[in-house]
């Protein structure tokens, strides 16, 4: 089917005005219930240090960046600096920072929310658009995007972004159209700071731009140039933080982790793998159900936007399956263009809602009952973990082998390896990917004699390095004593977290 781009015009005026039609008095409206749609669902876990677990990493990382210390330098991970910069902005409003982070990716929830049904307006009613919002905010409860995930705060972007695409796809061979596409790409740029894997969403939408300029009339030559642009611009705050880190003579340390490291950590399918797939799949179902009925019930009118989207989802989709591990909050990018493929369905009348209150009832138990419930026993276990870590940690160390990196943040301890995140020096994946010997790290860890060391009976750390766990099993025999045992929840299931103090 050839593509008219007439077809793409739409009455709505949010993609014509994306600033000033924010403020019209329904979008207001709007806003308002996304807003407290998201606080609502997301109540029962904010304020709760316990919730999550990379979050609790970022956060740490987030304010050691503060305190003086260098990302990928003085604590080490593989996160892009942009998702390491929103959450020192969060620790710097003190108070420890989990209620800010867990406040602000509440904001930017609501905001992806309020840009779906913007998107979804262009061509259904407004009350369908929110009704496409509000179930892309039910659906980070069981993707576990309910506290601080990367995806929750790049979402926002990538929304962005694709509103800027659908908004320059029918006069992109005008002045104006073109500055929309910058600003799709810059956002795109912006995300790619976040999480690298949206490396494949901006892709598809740059894609789409060139093929909508040159069907727009565009030659070949303004096509290239155009080509150039997007990637200057989209490269731009990537680079941005690159020169940061050159000047602080740090660049060889943010490219390896940044670029090389990902591909160098080893992966061997297993049992748990397909089970978490399985997980994945079962979670992402029912939405990917409306999206399959709204994709079928989609209007002549829409064809062409509806093809521009499934693009966006396969990209999305490529995204999750090339991490290559399968925890559930890496799909969590295909909820935006999944939420907004459902609306033609959703329009369809009373009886649709019936199925839609079906599908929603799954989330909104887990997110109105459970996490409340979670949230509650996690308050009353952190009281005793707290208790049980020594104040002396903040001069004579932590480590913590397997628990929850809260710990860190919690007590100001000082760190006796820049590899705090547990995975990095437990997990036998990790062994060619940390740019050092993991054993001699932890050798050298060992050796120093922190004052306390976390570790836990998590029954399904599969990862975990059977030689690792054998020799800080050794040390904690031979130098420390248990001081508390304690059974908890964190990282999807329930395990016991061991504290042992050291002797001297």
């Amino acid at each position: 089917m050839k593509w008219r781009v007439d077809r793409l015009r739409a009455p709505f005026s949010f993609s014509a005005s994306i600033g000033r039609a924010a403020w019209q008095p329904r979008w207001i409206d709007a806003a308002l219930i996304l807003c407290g749609a998201a606080l609502i669902l997301r109540w029962g876990l904010i304020g709760d240090p316990l919730a999550g677990y990379d979050e609790q990493f970022y956060l740490l990382v987030g304010q050691r960046w503060l305190d003086g210390a260098l990302p990928y330098v003085d604590i080490w991970d593989r996160k892009p600096p942009g998702l390491f910069a929103l959450y020192a902005a969060a620790a710097a409003l003190g108070s420890g920072g989990v209620l800010a982070y867990q406040l602000l990716a509440t904001g930017v929830a609501a905001a992806t929310a309020l840009i779906i049904a913007a998107i979804v307006a262009r061509h259904e009613a407004r009350s369908v658009g929110i009704a496409c919002g509000l179930l892309y905010l039910l659906y980070l409860t069981p993707l576990r995007g309910d506290v601080g995930q990367a995806p929750v705060f790049y979402n926002a972007l990538i929304a962005a972004a694709a509103l800027a695409v659908f908004a320059a796809w029918p006069r992109l061979e005008t002045q104006r159209g073109h500055a929309l596409a910058v600003a799709a790409m810059l956002a795109c740029g912006a995300a790619l700071t976040i999480k690298t894997t949206v490396i494949f969403e901006s892709a598809a939408f740059g894609i789409a731009l060139l093929i909508g300029s040159r069907r727009a009339g565009l030659g070949w030559p303004a096509i290239a140039r155009r080509a150039g642009l997007f990637m200057a611009i989209g490269a731009t705050p990537f680079l941005l933080f690159a020169a940061w880190f050159a000047a602080h003579g740090a660049l060889d340390a943010f490219w390896f982790a940044n670029a090389r490291s990902a591909m160098l950590r080893r992966h061997d399918w297993a049992w748990a793998d397909a089970i978490q797939l399985g997980f994945l799949l079962a979670s992402l179902a029912p939405l990917a159900l409306l999206g399959m009925l709204g994709w079928r019930h989609r209007s002549v009118s829409q064809r062409a936007e509806q093809e521009l989207m499934l693009g966006w989802l396969a990209a999305a989709a490529i995204g999750v399956v090339s991490v290559g591990i399968y925890h559930e909050h890496y799909a969590l990018p295909m909820l935006v263009p999944l939420a907004i493929v459902a609306a033609p369905f959703i329009a369809r009348g009373p009886l649709r809602l019936s199925l839609l209150a079906l599908i929603a009832a799954a989330p909104l138990y887990a997110a109105l009952v459970e996490a409340p419930r979670q949230g509650a026993h996690d308050r009353a276990d952190w009281q005793a973990i707290a208790a049980a870590i020594p104040a002396r940690v903040r001069h004579e160390c932590m480590f913590v082998f397997a628990g929850p990196p809260i710990l860190y943040q919690a007590t100001d301890a000082c760190l006796v390896s820049r590899f705090a995140f547990p995975d990095h020096l437990a997990s036998a994946g990790e062994a060619g990917a940390l740019g050092i010997d993991p054993s001699a790290e932890l050798h050298r860890v060992l050796a120093a004699r922190p004052a306390v060391i976390v570790t836990d009976d998590d029954p399904y750390a599969l990862m975990r390095s059977a030689a690792a766990t054998a020799r800080v099993d050794a040390v904690l025999a031979r130098d420390y004593r248990l001081r508390a045992r304690i059974r908890t929840r964190f990282f999807e299931h329930d395990r016991t977290l061991l504290i042992w103090v050291h002797n001297g």
